[in-house]
């Protein structure tokens, strides 16, 4: 769940790779960790976690999703930027560049 909210936040742009970046690091900690996580706690004093980022594990080990990723997911430009993507050659950059000058759809 970490790792589809940092790569949301990479489509996105606009200030958000900081965002990126840093659920993108707690993804890879929590894949490297030896040990079955269950909450949040266990990893709180490892750099890299913090409150907000604890948060997010809690709901996705709670839950099993997480809501700030399907409302990014469920947005208008978010929705434009999933479409776009599907073309093939079409990354996250040039979608974003795409929809900056008006682009809403495939068919524009």
């Amino acid at each position: 769940q970490l790792d589809r909210l940092a790569e949301r936040y990479k489509q996105v742009g606009t200030n958000k790779d900081w965002n990126s970046m840093v659920y993108s690091k707690a993804a890879k900690l929590i894949r490297g960790l030896d040990f079955v996580l269950t909450c949040s706690d266990q990893i709180r004093s490892r750099r890299g976690i913090g409150p907000k980022v604890a948060e997010k594990i809690d709901e996705a080990l709670a839950t099993g999703r997480l809501a700030r990723l399907e409302r990014m997911q469920s947005s208008t430009r978010g929705a434009v930027l999933d479409e776009l993507c599907s073309v093939h050659g079409v990354g996250a950059a040039t979608a974003a560049e795409w929809i900056a000058r008006g682009v809403t759809s495939l068919a524009d």
